[in-house]
């Protein structure tokens, strides 16, 4: 997963231990292409980390890369958490 480098794996730890405290939970999701998908429509748009627009040329969606981001963080976090992201099992 993204979650390999050992001072993040620490902060994750540290989050988890504090929210579980609070009677919350943490939620990961894969951080990857999230700033490159689009939100929109699902197409991927690349684009170097200087450009602070997510523009998509396929829908013409237009948000702050950050915006665009934090949607496609969401979606992950409620297929996640819906059960949508696990592969579909056919019947045995």
């Amino acid at each position: 997963n993204g979650y390999n480098d050992a001072s993040l794996g620490t902060l994750v730890r540290r989050i988890k231990d504090k929210a579980s405290s609070a009677g919350r939970i943490v939620i990961l999701v894969d951080p990857k292409d999230t700033s490159q998908l689009c939100s929109q429509c699902g197409s991927i748009v690349k684009k170097d980390l200087g450009v602070r627009v997510h523009s998509c040329p396929f829908c013409g969606f237009t948000a702050d890369r950050d915006v665009n981001g934090a949607k496609n963080i969401l979606r992950r976090t409620l297929a996640k958490i819906s059960g949508m992201d696990r592969p579909s099992r056919s019947p045995s």
